[in-house]
């Protein structure tokens, strides 16, 4: 019984943090749509639950896609590996956005971050090396991100984006 019960409490577990994880991926879809990098769609919001519906669907069937084809070993290290990826994006970008610079006037943190910038240093170097020891299919998977997302950027993200930063250069 015991058995049955922590088997059960496992799979409930195991449901509950892939919903989140479903959750917290679409975000990245639905804000891009929001910043005119991907199709308005994404960014539609569902009027009686409020959550980017689209944004949920698509990252649930890549998902669903990934799991049903892939070995579970190699699921597990293509998401570790882009969470990885994303710190450290997230460290190059404190870093670029830091700059004294007339393009980031608007970026004005009240937080500093200590021994700055080794700390993000740090933090990207030490990224690189642990994707690296996942192993080949984290490095696979990291370069494919990065294809993708660069191309998705330079086929639509780019030209909308500028039309975007244009049309609120002309309404100012």
């Amino acid at each position: 019984e015991i058995g049955i019960a922590m088997a059960l409490l496992a799979f409930l577990t195991m449901i509950s943090g892939a919903l989140s994880g479903l959750l917290a991926a679409s975000r990245f879809l639905f804000a891009m749509a929001k910043d005119c990098l991907l199709p308005d769609n994404l960014s539609e919001t569902n009027k009686k639950f409020g959550t980017p519906h689209w944004s949920i669907i698509i990252t649930g069937v890549a998902m669903g896609i990934c799991i049903l084809t892939l070995p579970v070993k190699d699921v597990a290290k293509l998401a570790s590996g882009f969470q990885i990826m994303v710190i450290v994006a997230l460290n190059a970008c404190v870093i670029i956005l830091r700059r004294e610079n007339q393009k980031h006037e608007w970026y004005q943190p009240e937080f500093k971050s200590p021994l700055y910038p080794f700390v993000q240093i740090f933090g990207i170097i030490a990224g690189a090396i642990l994707v690296y020891l996942m192993g080949s299919k984290a490095i696979i998977g990291a370069v494919a991100a990065i294809v993708l997302g660069l191309s998705t950027y330079k086929i639509y993200g780019e030209k909308n984006y500028k039309s975007l930063e244009n049309t609120s250069l002309e309404s100012e």
